[in-house]
């Protein structure tokens, strides 16, 4: 029996289990303008950070397997994590914690209304939104307890993306091209309406930082763009991808999202473990899926995308 295409997901978060922010909690707290408006943020993301993941954890057991379900668990644990952190901010900033919000349970509607696909498409639209937002978060205050709990969600983010986008393509493979093409776009449409909400609910916090909401919803909407756009189909080609392919698309996956083409000496074991884990990945899902499609010719399909790529091209120079 194959293993589990997710049993390098599992160990990656393994890893990764009970690391704690290296912060200097101590440090003392300057009191500066937008605090308030800070606070108020920041209670709102530690809402959304503390579901316990009872469905997905439900749905992965049953749609996908016990491996799967094993990293979701995981995953979930490490969002808590990260609520617990906001809720070390938000006392800092003296910010008073919320039961609710409507954006919190729209996303959990939302989230609940579908299968599996619609989870992770959600999560993954939470997840990219959180890109954006905690590189704003660190600008928008000086404060060194901030600084390094945004910087080490942030690591664990791109980590969420890329556990999430493994689990997306695998669910969209079962898809007809046509139906998986509009899915994209539907969810394309998603995120922008989803980052220009966030972008006006926290347009405060956007001001400090120097950032105008249409800033925030473009660098947002160019994530998912990319990772619709940059990603190519390795899947079901004569002759098959090769290990150097596989290994040039995750590293493309990580530049996009990480925004480093060239990772600084910090966070280059950051950087290099995070290909590692989607090159990995994405080996064992090419291996595990099966389709009765015949296989596509790599000539053939690069000369129809060269056409698309010069249409597009002119239409863009019209």
């Amino acid at each position: 029996m194959a293993a589990s295409p997710y049993c390098v997901w599992l160990e990656y978060f393994e890893r990764r289990r009970g690391v704690e922010l290296d912060a200097p909690l101590q440090a003392p707290f300057l009191e500066r303008p937008g605090r308030a408006a800070l606070a108020r943020s920041l209670a709102r993301f530690e809402l959304g950070e503390s579901g316990d993941g009872a469905r997905i954890r439900g749905l992965a057991e049953r749609e996908v397997g016990a491996t799967y379900a094993r990293a979701v668990k995981l995953f979930v644990a490490e969002e808590a994590q990260h609520a617990r952190w906001l809720t070390i901010l938000r006392e800092r900033f003296a910010g008073e914690r919320i039961d609710s919000h409507w954006s919190d349970r729209v996303f959990v509607v939302l989230r609940h209304t579908g299968g599996l696909r619609r989870e992770i498409l959600v999560l993954l639209t939470a997840e990219i939104i959180a890109l954006s937002y905690y590189r704003v978060l660190a600008l928008a205050y000086d404060d060194p307890v901030l600084s390094a709990a945004c910087e080490r969600i942030l690591v664990d983010e791109r980590g969420h993306v890329a556990f999430h986008e493994a689990t997306l393509g695998r669910e969209l493979a079962r898809m007809a091209p046509p139906a998986r093409g509009a899915a994209l776009l539907a969810w394309r449409s998603f995120v922008a309406v989803t980052a220009s909400v966030v972008a006006f609910d926290h347009r405060k916090v956007l001001a400090l930082a120097g950032v105008t909401q249409a800033q925030f919803a473009r660098v947002t909407r160019g994530y998912a763009s990319d990772m619709c756009r940059n990603i190519r189909t390795l899947y079901n080609f004569e002759p098959p991808a090769t290990e150097d392919e596989v290994r040039a698309a995750a590293l493309q996956y990580v530049r996009k999202i990480s925004g480093f083409t060239k990772p600084s000496a910090a966070n280059a074991e950051a950087f290099e473990q995070a290909v590692d884990a989607v090159a990995d990945v994405s080996r064992h899902l090419l291996d595990a899926l099966v389709t009765s499609a015949p296989q596509k010719d790599r000539e053939t399909e690069a000369a129809k995308a060269r056409a698309r790529r010069a249409a597009r091209e002119a239409a863009e120079a019209a």
